[in-house]
């Protein structure tokens, strides 16, 4: 905390010193008493509610997932060592503010409860009455993305599509979803409802 008007910095409170020869009063405490303030730090992150805590020590309050909803996501392992035809698909919705715009680029990481961690920043996007398509190439895989306004909500949908992925299975659930975007805005979901298909797994929100 910050003094004004020059900007120092207010120490805690420190005990209560006697001159030498002196004592304190019976009933009367040699440490710091409640009457004391403590120093209270509110720390904000850009759409996220700000929280107080009446404490010496800075509290911070982590958004949770930002209103992401993972829907669907689909994982397909590449068919064979080397052959990167693997293939991530999610699908889901997000309720704004905080906005979604390009640019700046934004990034999407997927996990799942074993050994997968995918991740991408997307470059290359266009917008069009509302909708934002995106895709790039990259030696990892083809990445896709699409997003539209949500009827009847000033939230978006989103697909997206990791292709030609170096990806192998077993798929363990549940799966976890990133998006990061406009800098400073983290979204993130999971999804546990998942199924065997094929060599690998479908999840469908219940």
């Amino acid at each position: 905390m910050l003094e004004a008007p020059d900007g120092g910095l207010i120490n805690p409170p420190s005990p209560k010193v006697l001159p030498v020869g002196y004592a304190f009063a019976a009933g009367v405490p040699t440490d710091i008493d409640s009457s004391c303030p403590q120093a209270t730090t509110t720390t904000t992150l850009p759409g996220v509610t700000t929280t107080t805590v009446a404490t010496t020590t800075t509290s911070t309050t982590i958004p949770a997932n930002q209103n992401l909803h993972l829907t669907r996501a689909k994982l397909r392992p590449q068919s064979s060592p080397g052959s990167a035809n693997g293939m991530i698909s999610l699908q889901g919705d997000f309720a704004t503010p905080p906005a979604f715009t390009v640019p700046p680029s934004f990034s999407v990481r997927v996990r799942d409860s074993g050994t997968l961690d995918r991740a991408h920043t997307f470059n290359s996007c266009t917008t069009s009455r509302g909708r934002i398509r995106c895709q790039d190439r990259a030696a990892d895989g083809t990445f896709k993305a699409s997003f539209k306004p949500s009827r009847g909500t000033t939230g978006l949908r989103f697909k997206i599509r990791f292709q030609q992925q170096a990806i192998d299975g077993p798929f363990v659930a549940p799966l976890t979803l990133f998006l990061a975007h406009n800098t400073a805005v983290l979204r993130s979901d999971t999804i546990g409802a998942c199924r065997p298909a094929g060599t690998g797994v479908s999840c469908r929100e219940p």
